[in-house]
């Protein structure tokens, strides 16, 4: 029995180590997110009621003034917002805090002051001790962050411009949505960051991985000193006239963690960066504030994104076979059908798939979707196998070897997919679709030119992503065209319609009418579109990416060395004659090669076969391995 438990056992721990393994990292399923907001340690709770009444999509919960932060109130913690302390915390807080942060999937958002009055200083120290001890690089300056002309009527109520680092990767772009006005500091401080030897430098000029530079000031903003201690990086004389980094984040991938560090706080303080009007400007504090929370729910709960394939496309390729050009009309600018890169991203619960073009031309007609000019197909090919499907809507192409989904990203007026409405739409292989909605949704990023889909995994029929091959093509969306795709035309292109097909093709239905394909050179999709037949018929035929691996058998042929042959004899008489006698081998090898040789044996014989020492080897090991089954089975199953 102990035998038995301990085989059990094994089976458990290897068990467990694989549903570790494959758990999604950063997921927070099934609850809703908590947001602490500390008030023990003499933070203002200025605007905190708006604040709580407006972001409703979260948890609030406050910590009080005279309470104490321990391990047992941050329990339930996800976010916790510390604005602008006075009152240093112990040193059984600060462990308290660490210990909850290095739990992992945890947000800290670290407000101070400028250095101005008795209590600048004291909030800056306060301030950068709780980030050293969370681990961030991130420092408040000891200093001030001051605009003349970019202010609300005073030098030192700063106005100041909400603009992410662009990384995808850390869904950034959430941060900036809606937001087209500035936000407020009022009296701020400003940031430095410090290396592994102490050295400190400006976040501006100078970055390190994991950092996120989110809210700057403008370029007439300037450096002043009011108190000691004095910057370690900037210089009262130098430093006019520039811009500044206001709020950045440190991103730590390991844990899953974001610290947030900022020279003046959303809630409380004088006017804190919530405010939403002051002495006459107009600001996006609000929205600001919260896209901030929906940025830390939105990491926490998902996890950065996973690369997991990109291929870059080349530029000026936007000719379909080689020989096709853009409509006449003023609306298709160069570049607004070259498409150069593509990407595809995951995360626990859904994959993301990125079209870049050259230009995306603006939005003419204003799609919903964001662009109104190209029409990307993306067919994937999965590992989940099944049916297959070579449909490339109205492209005229023929997809190879086919695929198992397809992505039509149209620009999403109406309620009706593509191509009966103009709404983007997932076909699967056997013709059933889902039309664009929560959990398939479009978008644009216009400055990286690129068409944004994210779906579901749900939604999808094969999920181990790195095994998904694509074919990515480029058309001309056409609300009247036929499948909504833009026609060509042999000769020059008219005002709306693509020029320089070949007629023959034209005459016998095969033209493409894709006007770029993901390859890595333009040859290739040249070929590819060219590669159709205007005597049978045949439409050109476009490959998946990575090229489908294709297995040859291969037949090795190998050359043996015999060894000596054991010949027993037995003397029937004292005749000599010849006898010549054939004796086949067999020799085990990668594959079984027969050898036949003839000998000449000077007496009458008898011969006997002799097992050779390799083929007695795989003949024991044969009978062990059964034998060891037959046992281990006998074992587990007799009585107890």
């Amino acid at each position: 029995m102990k035998k038995k438990s301990l085989v059990l056992l094994l089976l458990i721990a290897f068990a467990s180590i694989l549903a570790l393994s494959i758990s999604p990292k950063g997921s927070i399923a099934g609850r809703t997110l908590t947001v602490a907001v500390d008030l023990a340690h003499g933070e203002s709770d200025k605007y905190l009621s708006f604040i709580i009444g407006n972001i409703t999509f979260v948890n609030w919960k406050i910590i009080a003034p005279g309470a104490n932060i321990t391990s047992d109130l941050l329990s339930d913690v996800d976010i916790l917002l510390i604005g602008q302390p006075t009152r240093s915390f112990t040193a059984d807080e600060i462990v308290a805090i660490v210990q909850w942060f290095n739990s992992g999937k945890k947000a800290v958002w670290i407000a101070a002051d400028s250095d101005y009055g008795a209590m600048g200083p004291v909030s800056q120290e306060i301030a950068n001790t709780l980030l050293e001890a969370v681990g961030t690089k991130l420092r408040i300056d000891l200093g001030s962050l001051y605009d003349n002309v970019n202010c609300a009527a005073a030098y030192y109520r700063v106005l100041l411009r909400v603009m992410p680092d662009n990384i995808f990767e850390l869904y950034t772009s959430v941060i900036s949505e809606g937001i087209t006005k500035p936000v407020l500091g009022h009296g701020p401080g400003l940031l430095v960051w410090v290396d592994e030897g102490g050295t400190y430098h400006d976040p501006a000029k100078e970055t390190f991985p994991g950092l996120v530079r989110i809210v700057w000031s403008y370029e007439t903003a300037y450096f002043a000193e009011n108190n000691p201690p004095y910057s370690r990086v900037y210089d009262t004389l130098f430093d006019k006239n520039r811009t500044f980094v206001f709020l950045a984040a440190e991103y730590m991938r390991d844990l899953n963690n974001i610290v947030v560090a900022s020279g003046e706080s959303p809630y409380g303080d004088y006017e804190p960066t919530w405010s939403s009007r002051y002495y006459g400007v107009d600001l996006d504090g609000p929205r600001f504030v919260t896209n901030m929370i929906r940025w830390f729910v939105k990491l926490l709960t998902e996890g950065p994104l996973t690369p997991v394939f990109s291929l870059t496309d080349p530029e000026g390729d936007d000719k379909g076979p080689g020989t096709y050009r853009y409509p006449t009309a003023a609306v298709f600018v160069p570049g607004v059908f070259d498409l150069t890169k593509f990407e595809v991203y995951e995360t626990a619960t859904s994959v993301i798939f990125k079209v870049y073009v050259k230009d995306l031309g603006g939005n003419p007609w204003n799609g919903p979707n964001g662009f109104c000019l190209q029409f990307p197909h993306i067919f994937v090919k999965t590992e989940s196998g099944g049916e297959l499907n070579k449909t490339a809507f109205g492209l005229n192409v023929e997809i190879v070897p086919g695929w198992h989904f397809a992505l039509l990203v149209a620009p999403g007026w109406g309620t009706d997919p593509v191509p009966d409405g103009e709404r983007a739409a997932l076909y699967y292989a056997n013709g059933t679709r889902v039309v664009q909605n929560g959990g398939f949704s479009v978008a644009t990023s216009l400055n990286e030119s690129a068409i944004v889909v994210t779906v579901s995994k749900a939604l999808l029929p094969g999920v181990r992503v790195s095994a998904w091959r694509y074919a990515v093509l480029l058309a001309s969306y056409d609300g009247y065209g036929s499948m909504k795709v833009r026609g060509v035309l042999p000769g020059d292109p008219t005002e709306w319609n693509l020029g320089g097909a070949d007629p023959y093709a034209i005459i016998a239905g095969v033209e493409p009418r894709a006007i770029d394909v993901l390859v890595p050179t333009a040859q290739e999709q040249y070929n590819m579109l060219t590669s159709y037949n205007v005597d049978t018929r045949a439409l050109a035929k476009v490959s998946v990416y990575p090229p489908e691996l294709i297995v040859t058998p291969i037949t090795i042929t190998v050359t043996a060395t015999l060894p000596p042959v054991t010949v027993t004899t037995t003397t029937v008489e004292t005749v000599t004659h010849t006898t010549v006698e054939v004796t086949s081998i067999t020799v085990p090898t990668i594959s079984e090669v027969t050898k036949t040789e003839a000998r000449t044996v000077t007496q009458t014989t008898k011969l006997v076969e002799t097992v050779t020492p390799m083929e007695l080897t795989y003949g024991l090991i044969g009978v062990v391995i059964v034998l060891l089954a037959a046992t281990a089975f006998l074992f587990i199953r007799r009585p107890k």
